[in-house]
């Protein structure tokens, strides 16, 4: 019994609704009745009540059509919904819970039968609803984990000045992170990875590179980027493999991985089916994984091809390669996973993709870093309408 829990009674038979009304009462719950369906739907939808008791045959509306606008309404989807009825074949119990009732019972009914069905579906909505809470409750603690274990943002800032960082998880944890490990001589690693999947599958595997990449970078304190990448993916695969004997291995990482040499003015840079862009007025020289796409107002943009194989998904012996370019002061480095170009919308529903990102980069690259950022912020938004995020989406940008 509990005085506070709402009861709708939708019934067109005056004598059906006072008994009903003076039994639930009796037993403790608020009552609210309604005389058809139409009343019946415009005071639930005003009162959101805690469970619903509606006769099937009725005027104006009858309780099939009730109980499907009930569940059209995204805040009654779980209100548990008992259909009371005089029809009492085998086919009209399947069509009523079929409709979306989680209970049907006869008239002429049982007080007792009644109120424990009530007591039973209220309970098991009380249930779920803990049930909830808690794993709503344990997400956000691991958000709160995953938020320490991240470069702090004054770190990015002591090691880049000008820079810009867009991150924003899908669900409330993420399979993407960022990377940064200053190191000796005024160089240091940064990095943007994609682990395969999202929300809590793709947040475990990404701590589980994460930790891969701090623990090799701080056992060898002068190895590559490539290097660092060939030892990180052995370590993965055989740490998904380890209880997986017999499974082809499908999870991993993705990742591009640059050292950057302030003095030398040089990018070494690494990348695991994951490209680096730069936008320069230098000319690079071009090659097979130097690519020059786009030019505006004397800036070029190139993309450094990383190698086509993904971190611990599918060959553990292989080498990673890497590049070294050179860099000059307002050059622009930009590292992204694909969730921003992955993100659907526009007006035909179509991917963002590559070619329309690199071409907002080199647009705004005149601009002060924070300004680009708020641009393909806006850009973002704009394209992705009224969609849902399809990923998670990391995109940083650094200036030299």
């Amino acid at each position: 019994m509990n005085s506070k829990q709402k009861i709708l009674v939708i019934d067109d038979e005056e004598g059906i609704r006072d008994t009903l009304e003076t039994i639930l009462s009796l037993d403790g719950y608020d009552v609210t009745t309604a005389i058809n369906g139409e009343e019946g739907i415009k005071s639930a939808e005003a009162h959101i009540p805690d469970l619903i008791i509606c006769d099937i045959m009725m005027p104006i509306m009858d309780g099939y059509e009730v109980a499907k606008r009930v569940r059209e309404n995204k805040e009654m989807v779980a209100t548990p919904f008992l259909f009371l009825s005089a029809k009492a074949s085998h086919l009209d119990f399947r069509k009523g819970l079929g409709a979306g009732a989680d209970d049907y019972l006869i008239k002429p009914f049982r007080n007792e039968e009644l109120l424990a069905a009530i007591e039973m579906r209220l309970k098991r909505v009380k249930s779920l609803t803990d049930g909830q809470k808690s794993l709503e409750d344990s997400i956000n603690n691991a958000k709160h984990i995953q938020d320490v274990i991240l470069p702090m943002d004054s770190a990015l800032e002591d090691q880049f000045k000008d820079h810009f960082k867009i991150y924003r998880p899908r669900d409330v944890i993420s399979g993407d992170f960022y990377w940064l490990k200053e190191r000796e001589n005024n160089t240091a690693f940064f990095a943007v990875a994609d682990c395969t999947g999202h929300g809590v599958p793709g947040a475990m595997l990404s701590m589980v590179c994460y930790d891969k990449l701090n623990a090799v970078s701080a056992e060898n304190r002068s190895i590559s980027p490539g290097k660092l990448l060939t030892k990180v993916n052995g370590m993965i695969y055989d740490f998904m493999l380890a209880n997986q004997k017999d499974i082809p291995i499908k999870d991993g990482m993705d990742i591009a991985l640059c050292e950057f040499d302030s003095d030398k003015k040089s990018v070494v840079f690494s990348g695991a089916a994951r490209p680096l862009y730069i936008i320069t007025d230098q000319e690079l020289v071009e090659s097979e994984t130097i690519v020059k796409h786009d030019e505006e107002k004397g800036k070029n943009l190139y993309e450094v091809k990383g190698d086509i194989y993904s971190i611990g998904a599918s060959n553990s012996k292989h080498n990673f390669t890497e590049q070294t370019i050179p860099v000059q002061e307002n050059d622009r480095l930009y590292l992204f996973s694909d969730g921003y170009t992955d993100q659907f919308g526009g007006p035909k529903d179509k991917k963002f993709n590559r070619s329309r990102l690199r071409k907002a980069l080199l647009a705004t690259s005149a601009q002060p870093i924070e300004d680009q950022k708020e641009h393909l912020e806006s850009l973002l938004n704009e394209w992705k309408g009224k969609q849902e995020q399809t990923d998670d989406i990391t995109l940083i940008g650094i200036e030299v």
